[in-house]
């Protein structure tokens, strides 16, 4: 028994060694790595794709990356483009620009390869138009491209100082509209601009833009400049200066010329022909393609013809004296300017002129050329110069030293030199005009006694201030009154100031026009006390009785000066007379403080921008009468100053009276920086067809002022509401002058018979005179009716629902102003006398009426 036993216990033992053994042989099913959910993100300027999946916690022995032209629904038939070791979180793919493709990542672990998240990626480039954006503007950008939907999203890279306002975007079939907000502070440079799809994150591609400051263009010269009206060919024009832009335009009036882009500094215009037809100075201006101009350039002359010489008699000339000249020659009308060698050296006091002939007193200026031969030629307005004729000089023997005088002004010693002076002979001396014999009265010269040189004398002039400014002959005469010389000598105007056109104050900063009226001011200049910055004299626009000073941002060069004097000068003279003061002040420029406005009682009106000449129509009289309006403005920028505004109601009534000012507020004081808000209620009754003028005006405070005529335009604004109420409700007179009844024969002389009513009506206003067109009434009517039953009439009494229409003669109307109308319509009888029946009854006449309700339908 032992050994059946200890076989038992063997053949059990190896039993479960058996088990044993099966169960660590079984296979065990290990699921794949989970999917690898990533964010990429492509950088356009170097060509790369960047893939991250920071947030992939599972273990995974290694990384795949896949890149299909499909749609990756797996990864069966694709080889993957990377393979990245499991520890890795990142990988970096070059991308073609306007590649499309679909981009997977997927894990590898002991149980296999995870399925990937596949994401669509356009590497494509958009075309954005503008490719710039200014600063502290909101610029819209389009962005040209197929695929592309309102609400994708637009991301800035990098984004400092730019967001994108989504709730603007528009989309077309071309592309997307993007508006960018960019703030003032934002750095200039390049932006990438990316665009995702919103829904799946797809990316869908990119563009470049750049920000810079709105800069206006600058026109530092234009070559050439000149076009010539004769020849009339076409040139080619450059521009030169900075901050031209692709696409700008030359502007010359209201004509635009396309330009070629050379550069920032450069354009250039094919086959130029300015739109003019006379000669003179055109302006010229560049306008960029974001809208900014630059300022005028007025180089630009447009030339006529050029003066010709033919003839000039006498052909010879004594210097210092004046002599009567003749000029023979074409396009002579346009010539300003007498130049000898090339200089100025003739002093010209024009007789008669026409294009072919010429005549003047010429004075060839003393001590200025040699005597012979020289070149004369004669210049126009324009600079364009004659053709040279040749003149002979001679030079005289009696000069004076100097051989000018401002009107008023002595000189003690003057040196006059005479030819053959004798020491002993007592000379005599006087003023005359050129080829006259008698003197002239307010300027003398008298004998101080011999110069240091022979020939030479001194002499003192005085020139009266009344003296008329020309030129002059000193005559010296011996003691036998024979004259034995002749010097030239000129008067000048001496500078007058008359008064001062303005308020006798200046801006420190903004600016202002001064204009002082007098005599003498044509060629003046001035001096500041204390110096300044900031003042110059406007050439074109002064003449000799006006002169026209512009201030633009004064600096004084002396700390706390609060007056600023000016004083003339003349040739290097000073003129102590002419010295006035202004008062200096810190300018304001009027705010348009009524930016909105807001009516109460009126459903339909939105806040308005208060411009000049903005017009509203309110159809309900009721809603007229409960208008309260309210300018608003949130703050006023430091700049502009202190503001003091008022308001004015002006009622023109509908029916043909004079307007009346029905509202006054008085001026309302407003610091800078602070809010402002003016409530205008509306007391006074508003009927219909009235006419409400609201104006608001800048009113200029005591201690400053606006300067100038720039802001007149800002000062006031005038915005008028108008109350056209169409439709009313008035009581009527019925009149009808023929009533058919059933029974009764329809043209029966017997249907002709009196009736009367009266009721409430509704009525349609015609907005010329603004009575009835249209109505609808209801009417109690009394009738004198014929009766069926006996002969004669009998009375009724019945009610009728009538339309009226109005006569075509519209000057028809009752006693009251009210216009009458035909009318037509139905009634059925109330009570009738014994032998009448009751039954309808159809009514035809004229009718009339006048309102009682005051409410609108």
């Amino acid at each position: 028994m032992s050994w059946m036993y200890v076989i038992t216990l063997a053949l059990s033992g190896l039993l479960e060694a058996q088990e044993v053994d099966s169960t660590d042989t079984l296979e065990v099913s290990t699921p794949p790595p989970p999917p690898v959910d990533f964010v990429f993100q492509p950088v356009p300027s170097e060509g790369r794709l960047i893939l991250r999946w920071d947030g992939y916690s599972a273990r995974a022995e290694a990384f795949r990356i896949y890149i299909s032209k499909k749609r990756l629904d797996g990864t069966k038939g694709l080889k993957p483009s990377l393979n990245l070791k499991g520890e890795e979180r990142s990988a970096s793919l070059r991308l073609k620009s306007g590649e499309v493709c679909w981009v997977g990542v997927t894990a590898l672990g002991k149980g296999g390869e995870s399925a990937p998240l596949p994401r669509k990626v356009a590497f494509v480039q958009l075309s954005p138009d503008p490719p710039y954006v200014y600063t502290g503007e909101e610029n819209a950008v389009f962005l040209r491209g197929a695929g592309l939907s309102w609400d994708d999203r637009v991301q800035v890279l990098p984004p400092d100082g730019v967001l994108v306002d989504r709730e603007k975007q528009a989309s077309s079939r071309r592309g997307l509209v993007v508006f960018l907000r960019v703030s003032a502070d934002a750095p200039n440079g390049l932006r990438t601009l990316e665009v995702w799809d919103a829904s799946c994150g797809a990316y869908k591609g990119w563009a470049r833009i750049a920000v810079s400051a709105r800069a206006q263009p600058v026109i530092s010269d234009v070559r050439p400049d000149t076009f010539s009206l004769v020849s009339k060919a076409p040139i080619s024009l450059t521009v030169l200066g900075k901050n031209f832009s692709p696409g700008a335009e030359l502007l010359v009036g209201d004509k635009h010329f396309p330009t070629d882009f050379l550069g920032p500094g450069r354009l250039s215009v094919r086959n130029f022909v300015p739109p003019v037809t006379s000669p003179g100075y055109i302006s010229i201006v560049v306008e960029n393609i974001d809208g900014s101009r630059s300022e005028p350039w007025t180089g630009f002359r447009v030339l006529g013809p050029a003066p010709i010489l033919l003839k000039f008699s006498p052909d010879t000339l004594t210097v210092g004296l004046a002599q009567r000249v003749v000029v023979q020659g074409k396009n002579l009308g346009s010539a300003r300017l007498w130049t000898l060698n090339g200089g100025a050296f003739f002093e010209v006091e024009e007789i008669y002129r026409s294009d072919e002939r010429m005549e003047a007193l010429v004075t060839p200026k003393a001590h200025t050329v040699a005597e012979g031969r020289h070149i004369l030629r004669l210049v126009d307005g324009l600079g364009q110069r004659s053709n040279p004729l040749p003149i002979y000089l001679r030079l005289s023997s009696t000069y004076i030293e100097p051989d000018t005088l401002f009107q008023g002004e002595t000189c003690e010693d003057a040196k006059l030199r005479v030819e053959g002076v004798q020491p002993r002979e007592r000379y005599s001396l006087s003023f005359a005009l050129p080829g006259e014999e008698g003197e002239v009265s307010g300027i003398s010269a008298e004998m101080v006694g011999p110069g240091a040189g022979p020939g030479e004398l001194v002499v003192k002039i005085s020139v009266g201030p009344d003296v008329l400014p020309k030129f002059y002959h000193l005559r010296i005469s011996d003691s036998s009154g024979s004259i034995v010389g002749l010097a030239g000598f000129t008067v000048k105007a001496r500078p007058k100031v008359l008064s001062v056109l303005d308020d006798g104050r200046l801006p420190v900063t903004g600016r202002d026009v001064v204009r002082i009226r007098g005599v003498g001011l044509e060629g003046v200049k001035f001096l500041t006390e204390p110096p300044c910055e900031g003042i110059r004299i406007n050439r074109s626009a002064s003449m000799d009785s006006l002169l026209i000073l512009e201030v633009k941002d004064l600096k004084v060069y002396e700390a706390g000066v609060d007056t600023l004097w000016i004083v003339l000068t003349k040739e290097g003279k000073v003129f102590p007379e002419t010295r006035r003061g202004w008062k200096l002040y810190r300018a304001v420029r009027p705010y348009p403080l009524a930016k909105f406005a807001y009516i109460d009682g009126g459903d339909a009106f939105p806040p308005q921008p208060v411009t000049d000449g903005w017009r509203w129509v309110m159809k309900d009289v009721e809603d007229a009468r409960k208008v309260r309006l309210v300018f608003h403005q949130e703050r006023i920028p430091e700049e502009y100053g202190d503001q003091d505004i008022s308001v004015e109601v002006w009622k023109h009534p509908g029916v043909g009276a004079g307007p009346v000012r029905v509202l006054y507020l008085p001026s309302k004081l407003v610091r800078a920086g602070g809010d402002v808000a003016l409530y205008v209620p509306f007391t006074f009754k508003v009927e219909n067809w009235d006419t409400l003028r609201i104006k608001v005006r800048h009113n200029e405070l005591p201690e400053y002022s606006y300067g100038g005529d720039w802001t007149r335009g800002m000062e006031r604004a005038e915005i008028a509401i108008i109350v056209q109420d169409r439709s009313q409700w008035s009581w009527t007179f019925q009149m009808p002058v023929y009533t058919y009844r059933p029974g009764v024969a329809f043209f029966a002389p017997s249907t002709i018979y009196s009736t009367v009513g009266t009721g409430v009506k509704w009525e349609w206003l015609n907005e010329e005179d603004h009575q009835e067109d249209f109505g609808i009434s209801l009417v109690g009517l009394m009738s004198h009716a014929p009766s069926q039953e006996r002969c004669g009439v009998v009375r009724t009494f019945g009610w009728g629902v009538v339309m009226s229409l109005r006569l075509p003669a519209k000057g028809l109307r009752n006693l009251a102003g009210k216009a009458v109308s035909t009318q037509v319509g139905v009634g059925w009888d109330l009570w009738v006398e014994e032998g009448a029946k009751k039954g309808w009854f159809l009514m035809l006449g004229i009718a009339s009426g006048m309102r009682v309700l005051p409410f609108s339908w």
